[in-house]
């Protein structure tokens, strides 16, 4: 293990590999290590892969054949780097699932969800693969209506996406899934209601009150083809009113992610009453103003 300095007289032009070493054959000096060998991509000019120039000796270092600067096209290229991004995307998935507290139901079909359009999902990058990931989340929660919004999923701390993300990427999910046979019905808000009743601390005689509520108003002509959030927040104020009773209003504007006017809006709508009385009423029923 002697060092280079001291065998300045000799060129190292015939060496032995021992113990992953380049050892000079003339002197016994240990050059370097020998260098990793990295997969050929085809394709790509020869000059560029070379560990060095075609002109310096063997020892100046590097790949045997790969630059390190194509690092990420050979790993892009290897399938153990593709099983590595598919099962990171299903970790990101469940933590995913975690925050939102949405259930084993719901992580299970979101992965599903991935597991079909995993193809997709490895050849994009950055926030298109997000994007892809957050859509799966998405999706499943459409189709156990469970009331978790695009927007929430977007606003999570490990997600933190501005929206073109997700809907950009949804179109794709949604394709994919259709050419797979898989069909995926828009949210029920007789379905979608029964989480938000939950979360307010409804019993469940009258969840089931709002969800009949939220039935009947789904099939009104000014309002079906309307939000689940808003028939579900319309529904449950319904009721307040008809029973005189009284409700936390922030708690159900954050249930249902829209802000004060606009649930007061929403009332107004769907009552055909002014936007001067609904905003007295929903003053009135706020429990939080007692």
């Amino acid at each position: 293990m002697d060092d280079e300095r001291d065998h300045i007289e000799c060129d190292h032009k015939q060496y032995d590999i021992i113990n992953g070493f380049h050892v000079c054959c003339d002197c016994g000096c240990v050059v370097c290590s020998v260098p990793e060998a990295v997969e050929w991509v085809p394709g790509v000019d020869d000059v560029r892969q070379r560990a060095s120039s075609v002109d310096e000796p063997w020892h100046v270092g590097g790949t045997v054949v790969g630059d390190k600067r194509l690092e990420r096209i050979h790993f892009g290229l290897s399938g153990g780097n593709k099983q590595r991004v598919y099962a990171e995307g299903r970790e990101f998935i469940k933590n995913v699932c975690t925050d939102l507290q949405v259930g084993d139901a719901v992580e299970a079909e979101a992965l599903h969800i991935f597991s079909v359009v995993r193809v997709q999902h490895g050849r994009w990058r950055g926030a298109r693969r997000v994007g892809i990931l957050i859509s799966c989340v998405s999706i499943a929660c459409q189709k156990f209506s469970i009331g978790i919004t695009d927007a929430s999923i977007l606003k999570l701390e490990r997600v933190n996406q501005p929206s073109k993300t997700m809907n950009s990427q949804k179109k794709h999910v949604l394709v994919m899934l259709h050419k797979s046979g898989m069909t995926v019905d828009q949210a029920n808000a007789e379905t979608y209601c029964l989480r938000v009743c939950s979360d307010l601390g409804f019993g469940s005689e009258l969840s089931k009150m709002v969800s009949a509520q939220a039935k009947r108003i789904s099939k009104m002509e000014h309002l079906n083809a309307r939000s689940c959030n808003m028939i579900v927040a319309v529904s449950i104020l319904f009721l307040i009113e008809k029973y005189n009773l009284s409700i936390n209003v922030g708690l159900l504007c954050r249930m249902v992610n829209v802000t004060r006017p606009t649930l007061v809006k929403w009332y107004s709508e769907a009552s055909a009453c002014s936007v001067s009385y609904s905003r007295q009423f929903i003053h009135a029923v706020d429990s939080d103003m007692f």
